[in-house]
Formats: structure tokens, sequence, C-alpha cells
């Protein structure tokens, strides 16, 4: 009788037995350990763009808010505008700078002021100092337009519509007091030509 090879029979019994005896498998592949050649960065990478994206998108609609809300705490101004009329301004004259007027966007009415009410404002203004009355007189006082408006600056817009139409001498823009101070505000449409 003869005894047949073992390793024969190991062959036979598991085909996955190396020479040595070590179990090896033709479907499992290697196993490498992990290492820094073997990581991919490309998730990392994409939801830093993400974010970065997405700060840059808050900003904006932050900055675009506050432009068009204006910052919390800016004060709102008050103007005195007075338009101040040329001496042989028409009725016609008059009435199309008083439909004008809407442009400066009025707070409250809009007066009118003639030479003889300007009058009695100069006298009562210059009481207290008479060599001012001395040498004024009323044909010298204009008639004038005064109203009021408001906002975080003074919108040039009534400005431009009014300063040179017939029959206006000039607008006074007057910033009424903040902080112990008046401002005269001058808009560019003084010095256009018309």
């Amino acid at each position: 009788m003869t005894i047949p090879d073992a390793s024969a029979a190991n062959a036979a019994i598991s085909p996955n037995l190396s020479a040595g005896g070590a179990v090896t498998s033709p479907d499992v592949p290697e196993a490498t350990a992990p290492g820094p050649a073997n990581r991919t960065r490309r998730p990392w990478f994409l939801l830093t763009i993400i974010v970065v994206a997405s700060m840059l998108i808050g900003a904006g609609a932050a900055t675009g808010a506050f432009l068009f809300a204006g910052l919390p705490g800016q004060p709102v101004h008050h103007y005195s505008v007075n338009i101040y009329l040329k001496s042989d301004a028409t009725a016609d004259q008059k009435a199309a700078v008083e439909a004008a007027l809407p442009a400066f966007e009025p707070v409250g009415e809009v007066q009118f002021e003639n030479r003889d009410q300007a009058w009695a404002r100069f006298q009562e203004l210059f009481k207290d100092r008479p060599e001012y009355l001395e040498g004024a007189r009323k044909e010298s006082l204009p008639e004038s337009f005064k109203l009021e408006t408001k906002g975080r600056l003074f919108d040039c817009a009534g400005y431009t519509k009014v300063r040179h139409l017939p029959g206006v001498d000039k607008i006074q823009v007057i910033q009424n007091r903040v902080n112990d101070y008046v401002a005269a505000i001058t808009c560019d449409a003084e010095y256009a030509n018309p």
C-alpha cells in the first residue's frame, strides 16, 4: 500500500493553501496601510469652498441691506430750504416754481412769504440792531418759498429741478442744528449752466 503525498492531499482539500501552509485567496486584494498618499483631500477642499462662498454671499447681503436701509443709529437731519425769487418774477413763474417744490419732498406745508411779510420778519429779527434797520428798504427784500425737508443726507434732486427755473434768484439750504453746529448745503446744480 502506498501512502499518498501529504502536500498533494492538502492541495486537494484546500486549494488556497500555499506551499508554506499560509492561506491565500486569489479573490481578496492585499491590504495596504493607510498613509498620506492614500487620503483624499477633495471633500475637505470642496467643503472649504462652500463655506467661503456662503460667507461671501452673507457679507454681500448684509452690506446691501445696510446700503439700502442705512446704518442703525444714523441721525435723520432736518433741512430748511428757502427759494428766493427775483424781484421781477411774474405770477406764472411763481406758479411754476411752486409746482416744482414737491421735488424737495417737503415735510409739512410750503409757505410763501411776500415782501410785506419779509419786511415784518426782518424788522422783528433786527429790532435790537437799529443800524441794520436804517439802511434797509422793503423793496430790497425778495419774495420766497420756505419749506422743511428731512433725510440722512440732503437730496439735491429737488434743488436741481428748481434752481434754474425762470424767476428763481437763489436757493438756500440750511441743515438745522445738530450737536451745536449748523451747516449750509451746496449742490452741484448751483454751478451748472442752465
